[in-house]
């Protein structure tokens, strides 16, 4: 359903819970319909995808000229209006619903080209783990991300904004 400032709600299944996630375009180029490239919002902890309705907005007063802009802004399962099953909630289940939201909604239904991933508070946490997952690939057993599968080398960049969480070696 299309709200009153141009984003729309829509929601998806993912490994049988129902998840909610929002879409807006905060440009539409005519010159290049086939350069499309997505904006990444990950909300913090006890939000939502819908804590970024003004910074949509104001995204898309920022840009211009050839390139058609989207964003994607999931609630993260156990928060919003995605479901809330009993399961353990870790940075990893986070991070593995980002990755497969950008993966199968902003790169295969919606047909980006590229994104930039950015996140909130434990969003930054998860968005950075997402964005770390995306780099890898699957050239050897070493280079298959934490999900456990490779990458699509499409994240052109990260912001991290009031980031949480803790970074551990791979050893640790």
């Amino acid at each position: 359903k299309q709200s009153s400032n141009g984003i729309r709600y829509d929601y998806v299944r993912w490994h049988g819970f129902l998840c909610r996630y929002a879409v807006s375009k905060i440009n539409e180029s005519v010159t290049d319909q086939n350069n499309k490239e997505g904006v990444v919002l990950v909300h913090g902890f006890g939000a939502s995808g819908s804590q970024w309705e003004k910074a949509i907005k104001e995204l898309g007063s920022s840009f211009n000229g050839h390139r058609s802009v989207e964003t994607l802004a999931p609630d993260l399962i156990g928060f919003g209006q995605s479901e809330k099953p009993s399961l353990s909630y870790t940075q990893y289940l986070w991070e593995g619903y980002t990755a497969d939201c950008v993966k199968e909604i902003g790169l295969a239904k919606r047909g980006w080209s590229s994104f930039t991933i950015g996140g909130n508070s434990i969003g930054g946490y998860t968005a950075m783990g997402a964005a770390a997952d995306d780099g890898s690939a699957a050239e050897s057993a070493e280079n298959v991300s934490s999900l456990g599968s490779s990458g699509t080398k499409k994240c052109k960049g990260l912001v991290l904004m009031n980031s949480a969480g803790r970074i551990l070696s791979r050893d640790e």
